[in-house]
């Protein structure tokens, strides 16, 4: 009995509760799973976005390159 009053204390023990009710629910029609995953990787998403923790990926050196070609060319034509 000890045992398991120590796995329910666990959190993977809740993650695998969780999984294991998901998936009877998906077999039994009730629950359509790929709604829930994406509505579950969207709000995590939307969350590390506005937290600050997911940002846009910085210019890579090709980009700045061709950015810089397109000044010059620029420069160029009014001259």
């Amino acid at each position: 009995m000890n045992k398991l009053r120590d796995k329910i204390k666990t959190k993977s023990f809740w993650v695998s509760v969780a999984g294991m009710l998901a998936l009877l629910l998906a077999r039994s029609g009730v629950l359509h799973a790929e709604a829930v995953a994406t509505a579950i990787v969207e709000g995590i998403g939307g969350v590390l976005i506005a937290l600050g923790i997911i940002a846009a990926p910085p210019a890579t050196p090709q980009e700045s390159e061709s950015e810089e070609s397109e000044k010059d060319d620029k420069d160029e034509k009014e001259d």
